[in-house]
């Protein structure tokens, strides 16, 4: 087997124990229909499931290389036509992964003085251009009704009070 079936038997073991504290969480006289265990249980079962599905796509995967080797698929393999991929290698996609937490962190720094529509917007632009897309039109249409689209969502939805920032001010 691979690393990605063994780090789903982990994160196996780890939604297991999840569920097993979930459960052990008081309820209380304040407690909604969902209860006080009700998100946490979410997540553990949401892991549990993940767990389940990459231990399957792993051994699958193992099975097939070990019944046709010459027709195994390497995740690094380049596909005909496609350019290489220059993250591939695992310092890089460590480097990657942070360029991303740097966006994320830039983010939650702006957030409560530009607002949340802005902040969303730049963000989106920002995660699409990371990912090697050129700035055009589609980019900021994109950006900009997911930020809307999400608004919508947390604000009239489910009532989310969300920080205004500067337009909330100036408005």
């Amino acid at each position: 087997m691979n690393r990605n079936f063994f780090l789903g038997v982990m994160t196996l073991a780890l939604s297991i124990a999840f569920l097993i504290a979930a459960q052990d969480l008081p309820s209380s006289r304040l407690d909604g229909p969902v209860g006080t265990a009700g998100f946490p249980r979410l997540i553990g079962w949401t892991l549990f499931g993940a767990s389940i599905l990459l231990m399957a796509q792993s051994a699958l995967s193992f099975m097939s290389r070990r019944s046709s080797p010459t027709r195994a698929i390497d995740a690094t393999a380049q596909i005909e036509g496609e350019a290489p991929d220059i993250w591939a290698t695992p310092g890089r996609t460590a480097a990657r992964a942070a360029g991303f937490l740097a966006i994320a962190v830039a983010f939650l720094l702006l957030l409560p003085h530009l607002g949340y529509l802005i902040s969303v917007f730049l963000l989106m632009t920002v995660a699409i251009r990371y990912q090697g897309m050129r700035l055009s039109g589609r980019v900021f249409l994109v950006a900009g009704l997911g930020a809307c689209a999400f608004w919508v969502l947390f604000v009239w939805a489910m009532d989310v009070p969300l920080p205004s920032g500067l337009p909330g001010r100036i408005f």
